[in-house]
């Protein structure tokens, strides 16, 4: 077990049970990472040289080098950026903890008032929208804020739980004249509701900065057109292009990659691939990426030659394969059932020097799995993990989804404790994976019991979590009362089935409303 000192008020110094490693917690304006390589405690203190991490809230990490930790002792943390603005902390073992660093002043100040409307909105959380304005109003009166303090609370609500509230502070902040809100903070703004699906209000963003007089750069429409493209509204991305086109705007890699997103996960592919031709045509440089997004999207539907034909254009252009292009192009030959060109793609990968990492491996086991070779991806990733190559998280997930499908609980099991003994992260997929397997065995106890695990962990599920676990319980022919409580569990979460699921929850006596 690790040691625990206290080193002042708020302040910790913890020799950590895994590993090498220590860890200072100070629970006022900034947090500590300490790591050593060769840690001896004294009384809970190290005596060996250790390297400190400094996180200023966002105001910046400071480049630290190495500084000791000794008994009686102070800890000096000097910055590379700045040698001034050294501030103390209090210390037990005679001097004080001093932290040389020029932002730390800066610091103090701007979360003293941040801190304190934070804390007040957080206890308005669930009061009226007037009572929110309000409580600003008399925060600005009071303390007379600038633009970095609220950089800060924005920060500090730019979470999911605290989204709405986030898009409200956003808004009236955007109306203060001291804010000095420009076109990166309306682009931000309007991105935020892009990717929570508030379509309407993102343009209602783009038609509030233009009555402002602030006018969209290309940043702008960028961010609109991934909005546009999540919500499958093509007309409007259709429009876009079209505007700026006679508005004679220079677009760049990345617009021309976000539209060729947007039209390859509607499937409007020929509409992906002239977008593409457009951006050679117009000589623009950086375009690595919008190769990338056509050729994924081509993989995605199982469309082998067209991703390898985009593959062989993007060396036509000058741009060489790299990790991401050969993983795309074997997931392309994966979801086609071509396992054997999905092996020459990873020995070529190899061979141009590049190391495959979790996501490549993964590609290349879905390949064996989608053709009802798992014996042969068992044995390739036996094979791998001899030769050096690490199986991280993606590859295990995918494996125990495919024994899973395959009937082969105790191998799904196996890759889900591994997950587990090497500290790798357990994501909502693996949870439902291995909830889906057990459900497919039907087994309602072990079932249940990663269920209960997904609820204590606090596990956040999508769609095709949530879809995998119903796949799961219908396979197994649960019965309908089992079927009934887990479906209401994924229903209490907010998660509504799809129509060809609801139809075949019917099949087994569901009625969905």
């Amino acid at each position: 077990m690790g040691s625990m000192t206290r080193l002042g008020q708020g302040l910790t110094l913890e020799n950590a049970v895994k590993g090498p490693h220590l860890r200072i917690a100070w629970s006022g304006l900034h947090s500590f990472r300490v790591s050593c390589a060769d840690v001896q405690t004294q009384k809970g203190i190290s005596v060996a040289p250790i390297q400190v991490q400094l996180n200023n809230y966002g105001i910046g990490k400071p480049d630290l080098q190495w500084s000791t930790i000794r008994p009686r002792r102070a800890l000096r943390c000097r910055s590379s950026a700045a040698n001034a603005g050294a501030r103390d902390l209090p210390g037990k073992f005679g001097a004080p903890i001093k932290l040389q660093n020029s932002a730390s002043r800066r610091a103090l100040h701007i979360t003293k008032r941040a801190l304190h409307i934070v804390k007040t909105l957080r206890s308005l959380i669930n009061l009226q929208g007037h009572e929110i304005d309000a409580a600003l109003q008399k925060w600005v009166i009071s303390m007379q804020p600038k633009r970095k303090d609220w950089l800060f609370v924005l920060k500090e609500f730019d979470n999911k739980v605290d989204r709405m509230l986030y898009f409200k502070i956003s808004e009236w902040g955007f109306e203060q004249s001291w804010f000095e809100a420009g076109v990166r903070d309306y682009t931000k703004l309007i991105d935020k509701y892009g990717k929570e699906g508030q379509v309407a209000e993102a343009e209602r963003m783009l038609h509030t900065m233009e009555e402002r007089g602030i006018v969209p750069d290309l940043g702008t429409y960028t961010v609109l057109i991934a909005a546009y493209g999540r919500a499958k509204m093509l007309e409007r991305v259709h429009q876009v292009l079209q505007e700026l086109s006679l508005a004679g705007l220079e677009l760049d890699a990345v617009f021309y990659k976000t539209v060729i997103v947007a039209y390859g996960s509607a499937g409007l592919l020929k509409e992906a691939e002239d977008v593409l031709t457009s951006m050679e045509l117009a000589g623009v440089s950086g375009g690595l990426d919008a190769y990338l997004a056509l050729l994924t999207a081509y993989g995605r539907l199982g469309r082998a030659t067209d991703a390898q034909r985009i593959f062989d254009r993007m060396h036509l252009q000058g741009f060489r394969g790299d990790l991401k292009a050969f993983t795309a192009l074997m997931e392309a030959y994966s979801n086609a059932k071509d396992y054997a060109n999905a092996e020459l793609i990873f020995q070529s990968l190899r061979s141009a020097g590049l190391k495959p990492d979790d996501r490549a491996l993964a590609s290349l086991v879905a390949a064996y799995a989608n053709a009802n070779m798992l014996t042969r991806a068992a044995e390739v990733v036996v094979d791998l993990e001899n030769a050096g190559m690490k199986t991280g998280p993606i590859t295990l997930t995918s494996l125990i989804g495919w024994f899973g499908k395959a009937g082969l609980v105790e191998e799904a099991k196996q890759c889900f404790q591994e997950l587990k003994l090497k500290g790798l992260p357990i994501t909502d997929k693996a949870y439902a994976n291995m909830f889906a397997a057990y459900a497919r065995a039907g087994d309602l106890r072990l079932a249940d019991s990663i269920w209960v695990a997904i609820e204590e962990n606090e596990i956040a599920l999508d769609d095709r979590a949530c879809r995998v676990i119903v796949e799961g319980l219908l396979a197994g022919k649960f019965h309908e009362q089992g079927q009934k409580f887990f479906l209401a569990a994924l229903q209490a979460r907010g998660w509504e089935p799809p129509t060809d699921l609801k139809l075949n929850l019917a099949t087994y006596g569901e009625v969905v409303s």
